[in-house]
C-alpha cells in the first residue's frame, strides 16, 4: 500500500473515531508491511516480471491517487509527476545494485540496498509526517514529493531488475 493511503486511514482512525485500538492496529499492520519489504529486499525474493513491475505501478498509482484526495491544485499534481520523473531517472542511475542468485532451481534477486534504505525512509516519513503534521499543507507537498521521488526511483530500478535478468538468463543458459 502507498504510506499516503496508509497515513490516511491513520489519520482518519484517529482524527474520526478517537479509538486508540484501530491506529494501534493500523501501525501494527504498516509495521509488518514494513519490515517484510524490507526483509524480501536485503534476504532475496523469487523473480516474477509481474511483481517486479507490479509493485512500481501501484504504488505510482496509490500515490497520485492519494494526492488528488488530499491536494485539488493541479500544480501539486505536477510537482508530483515531476518528482517521480526525476526519481526515475536517479533510479536509472542508482538501480544497478540488483543482484541475481539461484536456489532449488529458481531465480531469485536481491534489490538495491540504497533504494531500499531511501525507499522505506520516506515511506516512514510521509507516513509520521501525516500523522503528525496533518495540518500543514507545505509540510504535507514534501512529504508527498520525497515519496514520489523514492516511487520513481523504484521505477527506474525495475528496469535494471529486468535487464540484469535477461543477462543472468543468458549467462546461465548461453
Amino acid at each position: 500500500m502507498s504510506s499516503s493511503l496508509l497515513g490516511g486511514l491513520s489519520s482518519a482512525a484517529v482524527y474520526n473515531s478517537g479509538n486508540q485500538n484501530s491506529t494501534i492496529i493500523i501501525l501494527i499492520i504498516i509495521a509488518v508491511i514494513i519490515t517484510l519489504r524490507t526483509y524480501r529486499g536485503f534476504k532475496g525474493t523469487k523473480f516474477s516480471k509481474f511483481a517486479v513491475y507490479f509493485r512500481p505501478i501501484f504504488y505510482t498509482v496509490a500515490t497520485l491517487i492519494s494526492l488528488f484526495l488530499i491536494f485539488t491544485s493541479y500544480i501539486e499534481i505536477l510537482y508530483l509527476v515531476i518528482a517521480i520523473a526525476f526519481g526515475c531517472l536517479i533510479g536509472l542511475k542508482m538501480g544497478g545494485g540488483v543482484r541475481f542468485f539461484e536456489k532449488d532451481y529458481v531465480i531469485y534477486f536481491k534489490r538495491s540496498a540504497l533504494i531500499i534504505t531511501l525507499w522505506l525512509a520516506s515511506f516512514i516519513a510521509r507516513f509520521a509526517v501525516d500523522y503528525f503534521y496533518s495540518s500543514n499543507f507545505y509540510v504535507n507537498l514534501a512529504a508527498e514529493l520525497l515519496l514520489g521521488v523514492t516511487t520513481g526511483m523504484l521505477i527506474g530500478e525495475a528496469y535494471h531488475i529486468n535487464d540484469k535478468y535477461k543477462k543472468h538468463i543468458n549467462k546461465t543458459t548461453g
